[in-house]
């Protein structure tokens, strides 16, 4: 069991670094409610930047996008809700559907013809 964990650790560890980020991320748009757009955009700057370097399969692309839309807009979602986004905010709400739906088409050119 041990050695199947390190094998997979070995092979997917940008991937499990990248999670962690995200979920530090989402607890930052969660406590520094004025500034929430800024951890939304490491979020979704940094899920480029990672598919660039490893094109996934279809489906993890899919799912990622996937998870990641909903996570984002559940946060937003409840900073905007609770009304604390303070007077500084400028910058209109991030759309989550709209940014994965941007990202969709640049993960299919991504991927290899064939």
């Amino acid at each position: 069991m041990a050695e199947r964990i390190g094998c997979l650790w070995r092979r997917y560890w940008v991937e499990i670094g990248w999670w962690v980020f995200v979920l530090v991320n989402v607890a930052g748009i969660l406590m520094f409610r004025e500034w929430a757009t800024v951890p939304f955009h490491f979020i979704w700057i940094s899920l480029s930047l990672l598919y660039g370097w490893r094109v996934w399969a279809m489906r993890p692309t899919s799912v990622t996008l996937g998870a990641i839309i909903i996570v984002t807009g559940i946060s937003l979602g409840t900073v905007v809700m609770s009304g604390d986004q303070g007077a500084r905010t400028r910058q209109r709400r991030p759309c989550p559907v709209r940014d994965g739906l941007l990202t969709l088409p640049w993960a299919w050119g991504c991927r290899p013809a064939g």
